[in-house]
């Protein structure tokens, strides 16, 4: 099979790798404070019990939030159905256990007087949690209160500058069950480390509600991450990127309705979701085990025939988030924080190229990449050869990948087909990945720029590349 023969229309996989550990660090060695202006960060927020500089990604997210700061961007609200807690308040107690052993969900941002920003740990901090009764509601009930909620939870933000930069509602359901929303912003988590904090914060509960001990796992630390990151040399990376990005001239276009301006940032605000039957599914893995790539690298490689097709242009550009949990930095996959980054994915569309090698070309080329990948986006676009201070892509892939293994919370209902998500980006197209037995792509969009339809029919078209391929 060939690519031309479809129908028209990374994060690379790895073994952790075992790491000596590193020497204990000072507080506030990474900060680049003396003593007064370790004393002034406390008197500006509360305690500080630790601070250091915002990772490449981080600064890219604030960026973004400061710019369009009215539609809350990158302000994430999990909500998901929790099946026997009786104790709405003992859940409340495990959350506030779990944060007070977890420096990142203690943090703010500190912006002004210093050289550059810097994430502060404080030592005093208080979850703020809403209780809620809905155990009159029936199920259309359920789902208009929450809407309700999601928006009016929306609409009050987060303050970058007051921990802790998240909050909770335990809604009440009745016979056992109750509803979670948890709003964080992204600075503070991935996807991974989500999933993670909430397995603890069940596993606490069980423990308060059962009055045991609960022994938690000991986990490396994030400012370990941003140190390892400070050591780092850009330079090799400096010379990749900018040979990935020779010949590049402009973003891959879109099948916009309407024009986008720079005058305006780009804000999904509409979303559409495409799941693949389990017997589909399946096949897709098995096309990705006989050219022995992973499915992200199917995906991945679809996602850049769609575009292609619709763009008239071999060459394709857009945005791919990898987890960015380093090999060399012990235990990193136990670390909570934010790792992932989004970097440029370039494919070379080849209609004449046999699929299952055209398929090991990409994965050997995003393998080439990850050696490359802790570096910031701003900081690859200004090793572009063209305009990139307009952007180098204006779609973003993702593949969400959660640890498996979430112990006892699953006891508790705590399951990744039931985790809903509402969130925002600076990218006008967003198509967030699912695996599982059916793999699910949520296509977010923003309504300014796309009409309903037209994101029906590159839904449509993409179905068609996945059951075809």
């Amino acid at each position: 099979q060939t690519i031309a023969a479809l129908a028209p229309v990374v994060t690379v996989e790895r073994d952790p790798a075992d790491a000596p550990d590193a020497p204990a660090r000072p507080a506030f060695a990474l900060s680049g404070l003396d003593a007064a202006g370790v004393a002034r960060l406390s008197a500006a927020g509360g305690p500080a019990e630790d601070a250091y500089p915002l990772t490449p990604m981080q600064s890219g997210l604030l960026f973004h939030h400061l710019m369009d700061a009215g539609h809350g961007l990158y302000v994430e609200q999990f909500h998901l159905p929790l099946d026997n807690i009786r104790e709405p308040e003992l859940l409340a107690d495990a959350w506030q256990r779990v944060a007070a052993r977890t420096p990142v969900l203690r943090s703010d941002l500190v912006r002004y007087g210093l050289a550059e920003p810097l994430q502060v740990i404080r030592s005093d901090v208080r979850i703020p949690v809403t209780h809620l009764d809905w155990t009159a509601l029936d199920e259309d009930g359920e789902r208009a209160e929450l809407a309700r909620h999601l928006a009016a939870d929306r609409a009050l933000g987060l303050d970058l500058h007051r921990a802790p930069l998240m909050r909770l509602g335990l809604a009440r359901l009745g016979g056992g069950r109750l509803r979670l929303v948890w709003t964080f912003h992204h600075l503070l988590l991935d996807g991974w480390s989500a999933l993670q904090v909430l397995a603890e914060v069940l596993a606490e509960y069980a423990a308060l509600a059962d009055g045991v001990p609960h022994t938690p796992r000991e986990r490396g630390s994030y400012a370990d991450f941003v140190g390892w990151l400070a050591g780092q040399d850009s330079t090799a990376a400096e010379k990749y990127w900018r040979t990935a990005l020779t010949g590049w001239e402009s973003p891959t276009p879109l099948p916009y309705d309407r024009p986008r301006t720079d005058v305006r940032q780009a804000t999904p605000d509409a979303g559409l979701e495409l799941r693949l039957p389990a017997a589909e599914t399946a096949r897709l893995g098995a096309v990705a085990k006989r050219a022995g790539v992973t499915l992200n690298t199917v995906v991945q490689s679809l996602w850049a025939l769609l575009l292609a097709r619709h763009s008239g242009e071999r060459d394709v550009l857009f945005g791919a988030t990898v987890a960015g949990r380093p090999d060399e930095l012990a235990d990193a996959e136990s670390v909570i924080g934010l790792f992932i980054n989004t970097l440029p994915v370039r494919i070379d569309v080849d209609p004449d190229a046999a699929l299952l090698d055209w398929l090991r070309r990409v994965q050997d080329g995003q393998a080439e990449a990850r050696a490359h990948e802790q570096v910031s986006l701003p900081q690859v676009q200004g090793w572009a050869p063209e305009r990139a201070d307009g952007g180098l892509f204006d779609s973003v892939l993702a593949f969400e990948n959660f640890p498996a293994d979430v112990g006892i919370a699953a006891e508790y209902g705590l399951r990744l087909a039931a985790i809903e998500a509402t969130n925002t980006s600076n990218y006008p197209l967003n198509a967030i990945v699912y695996g599982g037995d059916e793999l699910t792509v949520v296509l977010r969009y923003d309504s300014a720029l796309f009409d309903a339809g037209t994101v029906a029919r590159l839904a449509g078209h993409l179905r068609t590349l996945l059951t075809e391929t």
